[in-house]
């Protein structure tokens, strides 16, 4: 089974859950690499969820892809302005969950090109 077909399954399990949340992955697991974990990224609208939702999101998020994907899951959660301030998105070059999961099977060994958009502002916009 291909990555992009397990961030299908992550992202079909957590559909509900993520709503509007940006969920981003990063690290070896988008890359051609082997992989030990799954480095998970979490932007949120902190006036939208409460830190126990954050908690509960994350917790959550660890379980689907330990059951889905059969690695531990690591899941930062930064809010909107912590992501813009750190520059997070660019800086770990995170791939979003709905993009990586559209990826085609054929393309699935160069996900962490870098290259993919995200929808965070750099800081001072």
């Amino acid at each position: 089974m291909t990555r992009s077909q397990q961030a299908r399954w992550i992202a079909a399990a957590l559909r509900e859950e993520i709503g509007d949340t940006e969920v981003y992955v990063f690290g070896s697991w988008t890359r051609d690499q082997p992989a030990h974990d799954v480095d998970v990224l979490v932007v949120y609208d902190e006036a939208r969820l409460a830190d126990t939702d954050v908690s509960d999101l994350r917790r959550r998020i660890r379980q689907e892809v330990r059951r889905l994907v059969r690695l531990p899951a690591h899941v930062v959660a930064l809010t909107v302005e912590e992501a813009r301030e750190t520059d997070f998105v660019r800086r770990e070059c995170c791939v979003p969950l709905a993009a990586l999961s559209a990826i085609d099977a054929e393309t699935d060994t160069h996900l962490g090109a870098g290259g993919t958009p995200h929808r965070i502002p750099p800081a001072g916009d």
